[in-house]
């Protein structure tokens, strides 16, 4: 897999009409692609390609990091000095990307590719639009298949069959969407790059949930303390709570209280709650959004409360909440909620929930306690 994304990566930089090179943050050159290697004599160093007098440009911006782009003097491999235009995108963790453009020779080639690229998202637009107009008549199907019959395991065999063609195309036009992003900034375009990566990422969680709709959710298990589990997942949601400018807090009593489960898949339970708790605070437009999740237990089980002050849902769509495909967000999949009923249910346990339209969500999971204490 890691050699099949290489592989298409240098694809793409080879195609690119201008000279492109990676480096390390002291502008050694580790990557260059054919025109590169054309035009430019090899060298260890970035700065030996340029001309002396637009060398402290370089050296400035390594010092403060300001701008994209700066007009250097370069040379080439016949001693020639030209023009360029070097746009630098820096990169997690020590790489920067350079693109070289010669403001003699290779504008008039890049507007070609632009015009080539819109043309292109166009086309995949129209594309697109009618997949997903054919993908929500299957669905349709589907979920009135399933209404009739237990059209989940048939539902998750699809899902597995179709997800990992998807997944390896999608992540080579998401490689080739983020190169041209200078391009299409430079003419004012780049809003088309942020559009085309929303809505690959969103294909990819579809993905993700069709993938853990068909997985079976035994897995390894083993006795799991809750308290530290929800205080852990609690902690790995701050960074989003705080865009969602929500409050947390999580009440676990002092003795504890263990279940025989699998503790990543409890996680993803939670994980999925607290977000659906955060988005219909979102869509409440609240300014005092709160989540809280407590733990107490039964004579026979442990009950996790997720409760928050969202928008609620109506009466209508409770008792459809959890069926595959139904959704009561614009974007949503209808494959979450299924996926932790699903993993609830093989626990053992039962997932219920209490809404009030305009004043919040409660959701209740029920979970065997371990038989013997720990």
């Amino acid at each position: 897999m890691l050699q099949q994304i290489s592989d298409d990566r240098h694809i793409l930089i080879d195609a690119l009409p201008f000279p492109y090179f990676q480096t390390d943050r002291a502008f050694f050159i580790t990557d260059r692609s054919i025109s590169a290697k054309t035009r430019f004599p090899s060298t260890k160093s970035f700065f030996d390609l340029i001309d002396i007098h637009s060398r402290p440009k370089l050296q400035r911006w390594t010092k403060e990091r300001k701008g994209r782009a700066l007009e250097l003097n370069l040379v080439h491999g016949d001693g020639s000095i030209h023009l360029y235009d070097v746009y630098l995108v820096p990169a997690a963790p020590e790489a920067i990307h350079l693109f070289c453009i010669d403001k003699d020779q290779d504008l008039h080639r890049v507007g070609l590719l632009i015009e080539k690229v819109e043309k292109e998202l166009l086309h995949m637009n129209y594309t697109l639009m009618h997949e997903k107009s054919e993908l929500q008549k299957s669905l349709h199907y589907l979920q009135e298949q399933s209404l009739r019959h237990d059209q989940l395991n048939t539902v998750a065999k699809i899902a597995a069959s179709i997800a990992h063609e998807i997944r390896n195309p999608l992540t080579s036009v998401r490689g080739f969407v983020q190169l041209m992003r200078p391009y299409l900034d430079q003419i004012g375009k780049g809003s088309y790059v942020d559009v085309v990566l929303s809505e690959i990422d969103r294909a990819n969680q579809i993905i993700y949930d069709l993938l853990h709709l068909s997985k079976p959710t035994q897995g390894e298990r083993q006795a799991v303390a809750l308290a530290p589990l929800m205080e852990e997942v609690v902690l790995f949601c701050q960074s989003d709570l705080l865009i969602h400018r929500c409050a947390i807090t999580c009440d676990t009593p002092d003795e504890p209280i263990i279940v025989v489960a699998n503790a990543k898949q409890l996680k993803q339970v939670l994980l999925n709650m607290i977000r659906n708790s955060m988005e219909a605070i979102a869509e409440a437009g609240r300014t005092d959004g709160h989540i809280r999740l407590s733990l107490q237990a039964t004579e026979r089980y442990a009950q996790i409360t997720i409760r928050d002050n969202g928008t609620g849902i109506p009466p209508d769509r409770l008792e459809r909440l959890f069926q595959p495909f139904f959704t009561t967000k614009q974007k949503g999949t209808g494959l979450g909620l299924s996926v932790c009923k699903k993993i609830i249910e093989e626990h053992g346990g039962d997932i219920y929930v209490q809404s009030e339209l305009g004043q919040g969500t409660t959701f209740i999971l029920l979970l065997p306690l371990a038989s013997e204490p720990i």
